[in-house]
This record gives structure tokens, C-alpha cells and sequence, in this order.
């Protein structure tokens, strides 16, 4: 797995993980993660509400 650091206009703007092909974005602005497939392709956007929220649900199953 890799983490960059992303930079805009000179300010931090949030972090890319890459794996597998696989890559997910936190931006920090607005506070959301996006995934994307190995083509590069959006797969699903959520909110770090939306984002915790499954993490406890796939915990509990």
C-alpha cells in the first residue's frame, strides 16, 4: 500500500491510498472519501460519517 500526500494551489488538500490497483481519496475540505477501481473509475463516494458507519456495521456482522 502507498499514501501521497495531496497538494492544491500550495495547501493540503487531503490523501490518496493505492493498492491492488485500488485507490482511495480522503479530501479534507469536504471531509469525504471517494474509491476508485484500477481503470481509474469512480466507484463510491461517502462522507466519513457514511465511511465509519460501515466499518462498525461490517465489525457487528
Amino acid at each position: 500500500m502507498t499514501e501521497s500526500i495531496l497538494i492544491r494551489g500550495g495547501f493540503y488538500c487531503g490523501r490518496r491510498f493505492h493498492l491492488g490497483g485500488y485507490s482511495a481519496v480522503w479530501f479534507a475540505e469536504e471531509d469525504e472519501i471517494k474509491l476508485f477501481d484500477s481503470q481509474g473509475q469512480l466507484i463510491d463516494a461517502l462522507t466519513i460519517e457514511e465511511f465509519h458507519a460501515t466499518l462498525e456495521h461490517r465489525r457487528a456482522a
